[in-house]
């Protein structure tokens, strides 16, 4: 791989993290100020991608919708 492509690739990875890292942050923080848990946003958007077999598996969809994302 050329260094250019590299370097472009890592610097793109390295922002998208922070990105991320942003948005969990402020809907966290959102939340926690509504009095809901800190990952009460994600859960309800990921119950979509885990089904309804997955139950009130909270864990399950924060992970499922954060590795769409990652």
């Amino acid at each position: 791989m050329k260094p250019d492509r590299a370097r472009v690739l890592s610097e793109g990875l390295i922002t998208g993290i922070i990105g991320y890292a942003v948005v969990v942050l402020f809907y966290g923080v959102v939340n926690v100020v509504t009095g809901q848990s800190f990952f009460s946003t994600a859960a309800r958007l990921g119950a979509g991608l885990v089904g309804p077999e997955a139950g009130d598996s909270a864990v399950g969809a924060v992970l499922a919708l954060s590795l769409i994302h990652i």
